[in-house]
């Protein structure tokens, strides 16, 4: 048997269709890291995690996070609450 075979029966067949669905933090924290092929691509989308996907470059592992803002995000941070006086009056803001 050739190493051609071992290439694709090294438990990372399923990262490498490509267009896989992305992994929890979870199932990530059981894979080992250090083993992963380069071929190997991995996006993570988890509760309260940032859009990641992680993939080896020679001997460093590239860690890409992508942030999404979305509308619940915005209404949380710039909710009317945040921009009320201490006495509960509302600041005066540029439309007002």
């Amino acid at each position: 048997m050739t190493d051609s075979t071992s290439a694709t029966t090294d438990g990372w067949e399923e990262f490498r269709e490509g267009d896989g669905e992305p992994i929890r933090v979870g199932e990530l924290t059981r894979l080992d890291l250090g083993d992963m092929p380069e071929d190997i691509h991995l996006a993570v989308f988890d509760d309260y995690f940032p859009d990641t996907t992680l993939w080896r470059s020679g001997d460093r592992l590239v860690c890409e996070i992508q942030e999404h803002l979305y509308t619940k995000y915005w209404e949380h941070k710039f909710s009317s609450v945040r921009f009320r006086r201490s006495d509960g009056t509302r600041r005066p803001t540029a439309h007002t």
